[in-house]
């Protein structure tokens, strides 16, 4: 997670805080009011959504058993600070790298992962993960440090920037 000048002045830009931000968007705006309807807590916190996604890529990752600690992590990392943390290892390059190659080698099981982690942590029966997808394209669309040639992954290979916003559905685990 860097933030740079270059980010700072091209607003919006995509980096891991906003897409959390987003993600609890889709929490906060689909899960209370499913709760409440059938009577039950809210129990996915943005501490669990947040340790899920970590472990995406660091299967063994557990959260501090100080709360403190990983919230004040967690708040630096919504607002897109640069902050360096054994909590957050979202800028280690060899779990990246490995995340990337499970990614291209065994794309079936890398989307069974985040499909579940979706599953868990998101109301998948409502409109939010259609506007999850439309506002993380718009991002994309937006953010002027992407070049339009830009290759992205996409369920199971590379796409340009320009050929991934053509899309008009878009898979959110994938």
């Amino acid at each position: 997670m860097k933030s740079s000048k270059a980010e700072s002045s091209n607003i919006p830009y995509l980096c891991g805080g906003t897409f959390f931000t987003l993600l609890l968007e889709v929490k906060s705006a689909s899960r209370p009011q499913r709760k409440a309807l059938i009577g039950t807590a809210d129990t996915v916190s943005q501490k669990s959504i947040l340790a899920q996604l970590i472990r995406l890529i660091k299967s063994d990752f557990e959260p501090p058993s100080n709360a403190r600690s990983f919230d004040s992590v967690q708040s630096a990392y919504k607002s897109c600070r640069s902050i360096k943390s054994v909590y957050l290892p979202f800028d280690d390059e060899k779990l990246i790298a490995s995340f990337d190659q499970k990614v291209q080698e065994n794309f079936p099981e890398a989307l069974s992962l985040m499909t579940q982690y979706v599953k868990n942590c998101f109301d998948t029966a409502s409109d939010s993960m259609n506007w999850l997808g439309r506002a993380l394209m718009s991002l994309l669309s937006d953010d002027k440090l992407i070049s339009d040639d830009e290759c992205l992954f996409y369920k199971d290979g590379g796409m340009r920037k320009i050929e991934l916003l053509s899309l008009k559905y878009v898979c959110v685990p994938a």
